[in-house]
């Protein structure tokens, strides 16, 4: 038997129904004239329906006037002994005999209310309040009756129909028909209806040609509440899933046997669900305008727009697709009708749009989409997916695991393909263009990166090859700060980075062809624990093996500033780097033996910083060349350093310096050429690391370093290695006080004072060693100065007004051995006069201050020669010092002044 639906049974069905139409009037007029007057009439129609197969039929009153054509039945029912009863509350029938001698049946008017119909399917068979009717398509015999119908009306009616899972209840308020004439087919007969199907209001109206031999219609629809639960068992069965929400529409059809279905108008799904067990879809209203709709049986071409609201989708709990509202706006559809591809130009709007699946999250405050998009399900399709257009989000947020991304606007045009479904993968091909506004990189308590704005060009992705990217230009981008709980600055900021020509290759290896920051800024602060911002992240361990594949033809970083802060010494040190300039050309981590040419320029201060060389980066152990130039370097910012490798403090002073360093291997090798100018240290502890490795004071010893116009001039070689360089401040001072003491200074100091033959430089060992001058002899005995002593002094005396910061320590001496006989002799001599004088003899009294008096005498030779000095040379008393005064008995010692610097 033909199924339910097929275009040929439909409009076969169509024509059924008006013959049985026609017939039961027929049957009626019949019936009337065979068994006059009404109630004949009401026995003609029991007859008539027990023939048809209802033994069970009641006619509360029937009426027949064959003058008027007219024919009235009341409260008519009709069924077998257990079914349901076929009832009509009223017919009123208006007819012309003339047209049935032409065998054309003829209604002026067909009233017909309270009709009760029960239609049920059983297999091929309907059955109508238990009376099987068997519907076919085959052609008639015989002649055929014609009829036309001027109005037929259908009231106050009801229909249920039952065909498998599928139940409507349709109730008629009212049905009208007219112009319907079997023997004119081309004539549109107009029909309209009101009423409901399971409680939903319905209204349609329309034409339609149902005996034309090309049947066609046309109608105007609209449905509202329609329960979609009564169709949920139909779409179930069908494999369809399960379904539930409400309809409304209210549309425009059109179509026939020679014409396409066309459409337009709108449908609404409030409060929509549909799952089949593994995907699940729930809306609060999903709701579609269209504009034109156009289905040839093979082809569907469309355009319209399908939006949404509260919208939820889910893949067997694994991907969740949910938007607040979505909109979906096609200037044209279509499908191919073999069931392979789908064409889409138009638009997509989404507010508050998320996508998540395991370790990702996607979510959207706004998505715009413009442009055209092609589906391919061939299974030998190149591209399962093929867009071309223009896309923007607002409010964008891309979470993996801890980590986010987030950007408030992006934006991004071009072409990109899918080569076949692939989940959350992004696009395998495209070539597109970018732009993202105030972007941020970001995990709990880390802000990593941020962007005012992120501009890309020529974006390129390839199946299997990788991407390629052909500008990044990015401005006012920070990186590494730190929020909540002990929170810091970015430790980098840049007013403008590009990236040029950059790729991505399908085994991650990085390149680019230059790399530019200008205006960047770099906050390092080192703290006791390492430098800040970078110590938390680690170094990944495994040296240059665990380096990513990466390949810079260029690095620059242009107008530069570093601030640095040292918080890991007892006083911070805050320095500031300016006008920074740095270039680096041919970094390649897969080449660690490649030397990279480097140059280097900044200001500290009013400082000029200037270095330039070669480096192998990614070695196992770095290598490299260095020449640097600093000029006019203000030493009181380095103080601290100062204070904690040697105890002293820079009060003032500027440094320049030249540096020459080779790193082979490991191993350094180079010189430092340092100048210092007006420097000038605080009074400094004695037990100083700087003191100590002098063994002399630290004034005396820079007061000798200074040339005539207050400069210190060093040269200090620097070895080791780059794990444990020789070299520091704390060294370098040591080496160039301690070690050069007799060379570097010596010689400075005879250059300057050529005076050689009356000034030689010693360095007493006796007990420690200490910078002095050629002691100053005495005749034993004595504490005179004699003419060599007058000139002596008189050196020295020009030595200190040459420097003033130098001081001079007079120690007198006098000795057992040669200062001993000449006082006694002296005592002899006195003694004797004594003698003499008194008669008496000052026996052991005299014997016990032998050594008084020799102190005594060395005290008078200082003493002797720090009058001279003060009084003959003009020296100022306050920078000479007498100490206290020694007895030496050794057999060598002499009479003398040493004079200590």
């Amino acid at each position: 038997m033909t199924q339910f639906g097929g275009r040929s049974v439909f409009w076969t069905r169509r024509r059924t129904i008006w013959a049985a139409v026609v017939l039961v009037a027929t049957a009626l007029m019949t019936a009337g004239g065979m068994w006059l007057p009404g109630w004949g009439l009401r026995y003609g129609l029991v007859r008539a329906l027990h023939e048809v197969g209802w033994p069970r039929v009641t006619v509360f009153s029937a009426d027949l006037s064959l003058f008027k054509g007219a024919v009235v039945v009341r409260e008519l029912q009709a069924g077998d002994d257990l079914g349901s009863m076929l009832g009509i509350g009223g017919l009123d029938l208006r007819f012309r005999w003339k047209p049935l001698f032409s065998r054309r049946v003829s209604v002026e008017r067909l009233n017909l209310s309270g009709v009760d119909v029960d239609v049920v399917r059983q297999g091929e068979t309907v059955v109508v309040n238990g009376l099987p009717l068997t519907v076919s398509g085959g052609e008639s015999t015989g002649p055929l009756w014609s009829y036309d119908v001027t109005a037929l009306s259908l009231a106050d009616s009801r229909i249920h129909v039952a065909d498998g899972p599928l139940q409507a209840v349709v109730e008629v308020d009212r049905l009208d028909i007219q112009d319907l004439r079997s023997w004119e087919p081309d004539t549109p007969v107009r029909y309209a209806l009101t009423g409901r199907i399971n409680g939903a209001t319905v209204a349609i109206q329309g034409t339609a040609t149902p005996f034309a031999t090309e049947p066609a219609f046309a109608a105007q629809v609209r449905v509202d509440g329609f329960v979609l639960a009564a169709v949920a068992d139909v779409v179930r069965q069908a494999g369809g899933g399960a379904l539930s929400g409400r309809l409304d529409v209210d549309a425009k059809l059109s179509g026939g046997m020679a014409a396409p279905l066309g459409a337009s108008g709108t449908a609404t799904w409030h409060d929509g669900g549909w799952t089949d067990g593994t995907v699940r879809f729930a809306a609060k209203q999903v709701s579609l305008a269209l504009d034109s709709l156009r289905w040839d049986g093979d082809k569907v071409a469309l355009a319209g727009t399908l939006g949404g609201q509260s919208i939820e989708l889910e893949d067997g709990g694994v991907t969740t697709f949910a938007a607040d509202s979505a909109k979906l706006a096609a200037a044209e559809a279509g499908w191919d009708g073999k069931g392979r591809k789908l064409s889409w130009r138009g638009g997509l709007h989404a507010d508050r749009h998320r996508v998540a699946a395991p370790g990702i999250r996607i979510e959207h405050a706004s998505l715009d989409w413009t442009g055209s998009t092609r589906f391919d399900f061939a299974a030998q399709a190149t591209s399962f997916v093929h867009a071309e257009g223009r896309a923007e989000v607002t409010g964008a947020a891309l979470t993996m695991g801890d980590v986010s991304l987030n950007a408030e606007r992006v934006a991004t045009e071009g072409m990109f393909e899918h080569a076949r479904p692939t989940g959350m993968l992004p696009p395998l091909a495209g070539a597109m263009t970018a732009e993202a506004e105030q972007l941020a990189l970001r995990s709990p308590g880390r802000e990593w990166l941020t962007a005012r704005k992120l501009d890309l060009r020529d974006i390129k992705l390839a199946p299997g090859a990788g991407a390629s990217l052909g500008r990044l230009e990015a401005q006012e981008l920070t990186a590494l700060a730190q929020t909540g709980k002990d929170p810091f600055r970015p430790r980098l900021e840049a007013r403008r980075v590009v990236l040029e020509r950059a790729s991505l290759a399908a085994d991650g290896a990085m390149a680019a062809s230059a790399l530019t920051l200008d205006g960047a800024r770099a906050r390092v602060t080192r703290t006791a624990d390492g430098i800040l911002g970078l110590s938390a992240a680690g170094d990944g361990g495994g040296g240059a093996a665990s380096l990513p594949k990466l390949a810079l033809g260029r690095f620059r970083i242009g107008d530069g500033r570093v601030d640095f802060r040292d918080r890991s010494l007892a006083e911070p040190v805050s320095l500031r780097f300016d006008d920074v300039d740095v270039t680096a050309d041919a970094l390649d981590t897969a080449r660690p033996d490649r030397q990279s040419p480097f140059t280097a320029k900044a200001r500290l201060g009013v400082a000029q910083i200037a270095a330039e060389g070669r480096v192998r980066p990614f070695a196992a152990v770095p290598d490299g060349t260095l020449k640097a130039n600093l000029k006019a370097l203000e030493l009181t910012q380095l103080s601290a350093y100062v204070a904690d490798a040697l105890g002293v403090h820079v009060q003032t002073g500027q440094l320049d310096a030249d540096i020459a360093m080779t790193a082979d291997q490991g191993k350094l090798a180079g010189n430092l050429n340092l100048l210092l100018s007006q420097f000038f240290i605080a009074q400094p502890d004695p037990d100083t690391p700087l003191a100590k490795s002098a063994d002399m004071p630290v004034e005396t010893v820079l007061d000798l370093l200074r040339d005539g116009q207050d400069r210190i001039r060093l040269s200090i070689p620097v070895g080791g290695d780059l794990s444990n360089p020789n070299f520091d401040i704390s060294d370098a001072v040591g080496q160039a006080v301690g070690g050069a003491l007799q060379t570097a200074v010596f010689t400075t100091l005879k250059v300057a004072f050529p005076l050689a033959g009356l000034i030689s430089l010693v360095i007493d060992d006796a007990e420690s060693r200490r910078l002095a001058l050629e002691p100053l002899g005495f005749a034993p005995g004595l504490a005179t100065l004699d003419e060599t002593g007058h000139e002596r002094l008189a050196a020295v005396a020009g030595l200190m007004k040459d420097h003033d910061g130098v001081t001079l320590t007079l120690c007198g001496v006098a000795t057992q051995a040669a200062d001993a006989p000449a006082l006694a002799e002296r005592q002899q001599g006195l003694v004797a006069r004594l003698r003499q004088l008194v008669g008496k003899d000052p026996g052991a009294q005299a014997q016990m201050s032998e050594r008084d008096r020799l102190l005594r005498l060395a005290d008078s030779r200082a003493q002797a020669a720090k009058a001279f000095l003060a009084e003959q040379g003009g020296i100022d008393p306050g920078r000479l010092f007498v100490c206290r005064s020694r007895v030496e008995t050794e057999e060598t010692a002499v009479p003398r002044v040493d004079m200590v610097l």
